[in-house]
């Protein structure tokens, strides 16, 4: 998948919810090391988001001056400081 991380996109939801909306799933027990490490993997279902979330990723990518664009022309907007 050339780098795809389901995580990076879904981080911010946390890795529970992943777990919850069955997109990813344990594979093993914890690890007694430390840190504890644990495996998993994408699930059918989370591996079918690949190729979506690529896409907006590549559109973001595309499109990164307007974006940078409208954060900046929101922020002097918005600056309360």
């Amino acid at each position: 998948m050339g780098g795809f991380s389901i995580l990076a996109v879904f981080g911010g939801a946390g890795f529970g919810a992943l777990l919850r909306w069955w997109l990813a799933a344990w594979l093993n027990p914890i690890f007694p090391t430390i840190p504890p490490r644990v495996d998993y993997e994408l699930t059918d279902l989370g591996r079918g988001l690949a190729q979506p979330v690529q896409a907006l990723g590549q559109w973001a990518f595309e499109h990164l001056p307007e974006i940078e664009g409208a954060r900046t022309n929101f922020d002097t907007r918005n600056d309360k400081g």
